[in-house]
């Protein structure tokens, strides 16, 4: 059980590495492949009952967990108006880390 749970941490520490010299392009083409990752590893996940596929499956859920937090808060900070930038980015970190805690809670 614990190789599920570092196959999704790992594919995030690789995801957020790989998401950041990435973010001087479109940031919207950004978040669509990582929905796009985030769609195949679910379905990776959930088709194969394999042990192998299913850790490479959470991987792939890993990566686009990993592109999200990158970069989502810098895509939300540049849309928001100046008065709201920095506390809509604060908020995203905090909701991030409060779903961390949920999850591993359950």
């Amino acid at each position: 059980m614990t190789l599920f749970q570092s196959a999704v941490i790992g594919g995030s520490v690789f995801g957020a590495l790989a998401g950041g010299p990435l973010l001087s392009y479109c940031r919207w083409k950004l978040i669509i492949i990582a929905n796009i990752l985030l769609i195949i590893g679910t379905i990776i996940s959930f088709i194969y009952t394999n042990t192998y596929c299913e850790i490479i499956g959470r991987f792939i859920y890993g990566l686009s967990a990993g592109f999200f937090n990158v970069v989502c808060p810098k895509y939300v900070i540049e849309l928001a108006p100046k008065e709201v930038s920095g506390p809509a980015g604060f908020l995203f970190q905090i909701m991030v880390t409060l779903g961390i805690l949920l999850v591993s809670c359950f």
